[in-house]
């Protein structure tokens, strides 16, 4: 995961989309948003340092709307279909299926185990390449 997909939040590593590796999450409503770990541990450690900033000279009441917890699922792409190799000027397939120019591949979305969407995800990519 890239640099720019993370960022460092109190010596712990987050990531500011879900993953198979990055799968529990740390709710700010007031700072980061949504934030994903690798462990309960990071993300326990992480949430200390967006706590503490709901206290000023008393607790913000916000503080209340904090939650973590584990994504199990993500909406992702499903019944992936590649491109056909080859389509006609009007943009038909030899099954007479509309393809626009710029589609790499047909699909429906639907929630997926995070392990699954990310096998899903690659298999689009891997047929577009």
């Amino acid at each position: 995961m890239s640099t720019s997909n993370t960022r460092q939040i109190n010596g712990v590593t987050a990531a500011y989309s879900p993953s198979q590796e990055f799968r529990f999450f740390l709710y700010d409503p007031e700072g980061f948003d949504f934030l994903y770990f690798r462990s309960p541990e990071d993300r326990n450690k992480a949430a200390e340092e967006v706590i503490s900033a709901y206290l000023d000279d008393g607790w913000s009441e916000e503080v209340e709307n904090v939650i973590a917890g584990e994504i199990t699922h993500t909406c992702d792409k499903i019944n992936v279909v590649p491109r056909p190799d080859e389509v006609d000027e009007d943009g038909l397939d030899g099954e007479g299926n509309y393809w626009a120019e710029e589609w790499d591949c047909k699909c429906d979305y639907g929630l997926t185990p995070v392990a699954a969407a990310a096998d899903e995800t690659e298999q689009c990519l891997e047929q577009s390449a």
